[in-house]
């Protein structure tokens, strides 16, 4: 079969789900947004890729692109053309796309009918929810009303999809009971990290921390976007908990939210905030592991449409988890599930550092936390398990006998 599978964020996971379809011989066109300066998975094709399988940035580079609502919108419609052009070029029976901004998420879909495919959405954000979120500060009414052409057009994208796939419960149950969507053309699949990239021996040496001037004692990192989503002040009153410990906090990130940390860090003298540029993916395994304790955050508004998927690479590399998250999150509950760390509210700046202070003063149970999240990753991140699974559900292949795909949506 022809499978078009796209990510605009290019998340190693939808690379790795990619790369097993081709090796199944399918034919394979992995599509993701080309954007200079962040962090994109191993997208490039290699000696070790099978002929079937292929890989296309959509380049349309403008740093300005979030700095409004208006921006965002013109840049989605242009990437809409290119992305529809990849579609009528390609002619897949099967179309599965994430992460894709809405209006071209439309608009793909439109063209995947147009030429006989079937069109999958995978569901990573709820994109109304987040624009709601957005004009809040207007006030409720007047959130309700901005965000509902929003609201609209994705609900209609989502009813009209031929399946969904969803990430977490809680948005099987927004689509079945809010969207509308059958409930048997929802289905659920956990996003992963993909072991063999982020799974690194212990033992091995690293330079990584030396190289970017980071003093000995207990290290906290934070990798990743600081959007809407997140507030980055609770990095810096972090660092400021952490100081006397003799601990530091590293923020890997670009854009406004990496700015701000910038002022803010002059502003409060944080000698122990280092602000660094993102890493290339190749040496992220090792990043991780320099770190003591890993740190995913999450504001508690964004907590109803997001479900941040970093907390999974942290847990292959054998590295706690301090999780500044609402706990009813889906990311919130693979750490308590998993056994792999910490999770306190957001908002609450004294928990996170009485829990950081705990983690920098405590070697074994670091270690404890560590290993029990790698096992759980070692149990759970089987892409092949996993491909069978996505497989059976949209009718790629026949998968008649096999045991995977029921282990993997027990272990879910």
């Amino acid at each position: 079969m022809r499978l078009l599978i796209h990510d605009f964020a290019a998340d190693s996971f939808s690379v790795e789900l990619s790369r097993e379809f081709a090796r199944r011989g399918h034919d394979v066109r992995y599509v993701f947004f080309d954007e200079s300066g962040s962090v994109r998975a191993n997208v490039g094709v290699t000696a070790a890729d099978p002929a079937s399988f292929a890989s296309v940035g959509i380049g349309l580079d403008d740093p300005k692109r979030r700095s409004s609502l208006v921006r965002r919108l013109k840049h989605d419609v242009l990437y809409s053309r290119h992305f529809v052009d990849e579609i009528r070029e390609f002619v897949p029976d099967v179309v599965i796309s994430a992460n894709c901004p809405l209006f071209s998420q439309r608009a793909a879909q439109k063209a995947t009918h147009a030429v006989g495919g079937e069109f999958v959405f995978w569901l990573q954000d709820v994109f109304g929810k987040a624009i709601e979120s957005l004009f809040r500060p207007a006030g409720q009414a007047a959130a309700a009303l901005l965000s509902q052409p929003f609201h609209g057009v994705e609900h209609r994208v989502l009813r009209e999809s031929d399946h969904v796939l969803a990430i977490a419960p809680s948005f099987v149950d927004y689509l079945v009971e809010e969207v509308g969507v059958e409930q048997d053309r929802v289905t659920l699949q956990p996003n992963w990290a993909p072991l063999a990239e982020f799974s690194r021996d212990a033992t091995m040496p690293s330079s990584w921390r030396d190289e970017v001037g980071i003093p000995a004692g207990a290290l906290f990192l934070y990798s990743g976007t600081l959007g809407l989503k997140h507030n980055p002040d609770c990095l810096a009153d972090l660092a400021s908990g952490l100081a006397a410990e003799g601990a530091s906090v590293a923020v890997i990130s670009q854009g406004a939210g990496r700015e701000h940390l910038e002022k803010v860090k002059a502003d409060r003298d944080l000698s122990n905030l280092y602000l660094l540029d993102y890493q290339p993916f190749g040496r992220l395994a090792e990043v991780f592991q320099s770190a003591d304790v890993l740190i995913a955050i999450l504001n508690a508004d964004a907590s109803l449409f997001s479900i941040p998927s970093k907390v999974l690479p942290y847990l292959c590399v054998g590295r706690p988890i301090l999780g500044l998250m609402p706990e009813s999150n889906y990311s919130a509950e693979i750490v308590r599930m998993s056994g792999a760390g910490m999770v306190v509210p957001p908002e609450d700046s004294n928990a996170a550092i009485t829990a950081a202070r705990e983690l920098a003063g405590d070697s074994g149970l670091r270690q404890q936390l560590g290993e029990q999240g790698q096992r759980f990753a070692a149990a759970t991140f089987d892409v092949q398990a996993i491909a069978d699974k996505v497989a059976m559900t949209l009718g790629i292949v026949d998968l008649t006998g096999s045991e995977h795909a029921d282990e993997t949506q027990v272990l879910f």
